[in-house]
């Protein structure tokens, strides 16, 4: 009889599967937002007005007549081109064609073959004038588009070379690209130790460039541990948390890293415990990545006749390859493809609850887009996920009640940043918006719901939260970084404090199948955190302004962390 009370009441008092989803994707948002802002400061660093590295020698303009004589020029031959376009070469030489040129004519028309190749990002090429005879009215210009000539590395020479061939694979001897570089440097300064940048010297053959690279190691790994009163109440607020991160382990500008958290309770049924993993390796404009983790929890119930406990776990693998399609001085288009494997368990005195418990595999598509937009950065990414039958998967073989959730499932995630710094009087501001919508024309478990509610999404929720198959959020952070106070110690232990305020608001579409999954969800912060020394602090009240008649509105909530860098 007592199971049979429990049944009308384990939704309500165990922890429900949807809080199991918000701590994962909480994970996930922290990851995409470091992966993001890595790759934003990539483009905030290019706007600060730095020259290109050129190599690019005076034109040659022998055999031609003094810069007073125009001579005619019907045809005008571009030899060693390879990498225009016949109507980008017909655009170049339309103005002279058929006209009576200068020297001054022929040295504004190299320039301008020069530019556009800069602009392409081959920036070693460049143009002269052979000896010629051009009374016949034809002009030949030799072009070299340049070529690298190979690279120089300080260190180890096996392990210089793998490094070396999984950022600048293929380039050798092959047309010199500044963006290609720059690719490579990338892949090199995802690493936390790596501080690389990078010469170009003239070769020992014609047109031929040493790309001298110049790396600033520090110690190839990273210990940071903290605590922070982020979790749930009824599996521990109290939480410690930890990672690890090995740069370059096998040699291959390769990260590894793993990361964990614990409730501070101790001979407790209430906890919870999370712990995962992750690997990347490059290859150019490849990235090949996997990952790992798994969070278990327990939490009490107090039915009306006995106390149970509630417990569960969950466990998710995934395998990514991410490829950057284009990319130039401003902007980068990213294009992605990834398998996932969630499963679920959930059990009650630990008798498992089949309605709770599941396996779920789907195949992804994804691309993202940055660029700077207003002074700022912006960047826009579009996912599209379905649910498959690999892997041992749950299926959905005869169901057909349309709020029974589906394991094979298809639904579209668009997630948008901008970032923005600016100054007013001397001092320094930084506005920071993310915004998250989905959709989904079916019935998700909530693995695959969007969560609204928390230091994430919607400030001030973080017990409360709403939980649905479509719905979106945007969250809005002004911050003022304050002046360092000068004391080299205590700068180089906390860095630079920043108070801040914010404004969030999300809301889920209604769902005929569902009355919870409904309403609108607002709330604001304000606070004070660190950045940039060994310890990391943040103080964050916040407080829900708007909510929905269902949801059990809490007055305000505080938050606070702190954690070691070493």
């Amino acid at each position: 009889m007592s199971i049979f009370c429990l049944s009308g009441m384990t939704w309500g008092q165990a922890i429900p599967q949807v809080d199991l989803n918000i701590i994962e994707k909480e994970q996930d948002k922290i990851q995409r937002r470091n992966e993001t802002q890595r790759r934003l400061l990539e483009l905030k660093n290019k706007s600060g007005g730095q020259t290109q590295p050129q190599i690019v020698p005076p034109a040659q303009t022998q055999g031609l007549p003094d810069s007073q004589t125009c001579f005619q020029a019907d045809e005008i031959i571009l030899n060693g081109v390879t990498l225009l376009s016949e109507d980008e070469q017909a655009d170049l030489l339309a103005p002279y064609l058929g006209n009576c040129i200068t020297l001054g004519d022929v040295d504004e028309l190299l320039r301008a073959i020069t530019n556009l190749y800069t602009e392409k990002g081959y920036v070693t090429a460049r143009g002269g004038v052979p000896a010629q005879d051009i009374s016949d009215g034809s002009l030949e210009l030799n072009i070299i588009e340049g070529h690298v000539e190979g690279y120089e590395l300080q260190g180890d020479k096996w392990m210089k070379n793998m490094r070396l061939r999984t950022a600048f694979p293929f380039t050798i001897d092959r047309p010199l690209n500044l963006r290609d570089i720059e690719q490579g440097l990338d892949q090199m300064n995802r690493l936390a130790s790596n501080n690389a940048s990078m010469k170009l010297e003239p070769g020992s053959s014609q047109g031929g460039t040493m790309v001298k690279i110049e790396n600033q190691s520090s110690l190839p790994w990273h210990l940071t541990t903290g605590y922070d009163n982020s979790g749930n109440i009824s599996t521990g607020i109290q939480q410690w948390t930890g990672t690890v991160g090995l740069d370059d382990t096998l040699g291959l500008n390769d990260y590894l890293s793993f990361s964990w958290s614990k409730d501070t309770k101790t001979g407790d049924p209430q906890q919870s415990r999370s712990l995962s993993g992750y690997w990347s390796v490059p290859f150019g404009y490849w990235t090949l990545s996997g990952s790992h983790s798994f969070y278990s929890y327990a939490s009490k119930i107090n039915a009306t006749t006995a106390t149970y406990v509630s417990s569960g776990y969950s466990r998710t693998q995934k395998v990514e390859l991410d490829w950057v399609a284009h990319r130039d001085q401003d902007s980068k288009t990213n294009l992605g493809a990834f398998i996932r494997q969630h499963t679920a368990a959930s059990f009650i005195d630990k008798m498992k609850l089949d309605s709770s418990s599941y396996r779920l595999t789907s195949f992804g598509l994804s691309g993202r887009y940055q660029d700077k937009l207003w002074g700022g950065i912006a960047s826009a990414g579009l996912t599209y996920e379905k649910g498959i039958k690999a892997l041992n998967a749950d299926q959905d073989n005869g169901i057909t009640d349309p709020s029974t959730p589906r394991a094979q499932f298809h639904k579209a995630e668009l997630d948008l940043s901008y970032y923005k710094p600016f100054e007013i009087a001397g001092q320094n501001f930084t506005y920071n918006a993310t915004g998250f919508a989905q959709w989904s024309p079916m019935t998700l478990y909530s693995t695959d719901q969007i969560s609204i509610g928390g230091k994430s999404s919607v400030r001030g929720f973080k017990e409360n939260t709403l939980g649905g198959d479509q719905g979106a959020y945007l969250q809005n952070t002004l911050s003022y970084a304050l002046p360092q106070t000068g004391w080299e110690p205590v700068d180089k232990v906390f860095g630079t404090f920043s108070p801040f305020v914010g404004y969030d608001i999300g809301a889920l579409e209604n769902d005929a199948k569902d009355d919870t999954e409904k309403g609108v969800l607002s709330g604001y912060a304000f606070g004070l955190k660190s950045s940039g020394g060994y310890l990391t602090l943040e103080a964050t009240y916040a407080r829900p302004m708007r909510s929905p008649v269902h949801l059990d509105e809490r007055h305000h909530e505080l938050h606070l962390s702190i954690a070691a860098s070493f």
